[in-house]
C-alpha cells in the first residue's frame, strides 16, 4: 500500500518506514561517536573548548581523561557514555580553568575507580571459579 507521499516519490509504506528508522539509527551513532571523540584542538567551536585548547595543563588533562574514558568504554558503554555527557554538561558550565580543571581530576578519578571495580570483580569471580574448581 502506498500512502499519498510514498505515491508521489514511488516508494512503499514499507521503504518508507526502514528509511526513517536508517536515519534515526544513523543520528544516535553518531551522536554516541560524537560524544566519544577527543577534543579537537585545531576546531574549537566553543567557549570551553577554546579556554581548555589555550591551555596546556587542560589539554594534559582532557588527553588524560580521554584514555580512561576509552578504557572504561570496554566495561559498561552505555553507563559510561550517560556519566560521560553528564559530566560534559557539568564541565561546560565552568567559566574559568580552576573549575574545568577539577572538572577534569574528578572526571579522571570516576573513570579510574571504574575501571579499578570493574577489575577487582573480574578478579574475583576469577578466584570464586579457581576455589570452586579445586572444591571440586
Amino acid at each position: 500500500m502506498k500512502t499519498p507521499f510514498a505515491a508521489r516519490l514511488g516508494t512503499s509504506f514499507k521503504q518508507q518506514t526502514l528509511l526513517a528508522v536508517s536515519i534515526i539509527s544513523l543520528s544516535f551513532f553518531t551522536t554516541a561517536d560524537a560524544r566519544a571523540e577527543r577534543l579537537n584542538c585545531n576546531q574549537p567551536s566553543t567557549d570551553i573548548e577554546k579556554m581548555i585548547c589555550g591551555d596546556e595543563e587542560l589539554r594534559k588533562l582532557d588527553k588524560t581523561m580521554y584514555a580512561y574514558f576509552i578504557d572504561a568504554l570496554k566495561t559498561d558503554k552505555k553507563t559510561v557514555m550517560e556519566e560521560q555527557e553528564a559530566w560534559l554538561k557539568k564541565r561546560n558550565k565552568c567559566g574559568d580553568i580552576e573549575c574545568l580543571a577539577h572538572s577534569y581530576e574528578v572526571r579522571i578519578k570516576s573513570l579510574g575507580l571504574t575501571k579499578f571495580h570493574n577489575a577487582s570483580v573480574k578478579s574475583f569471580k576469577n578466584d570464586i571459579e579457581r576455589k570452586s574448581k579445586q572444591a571440586d
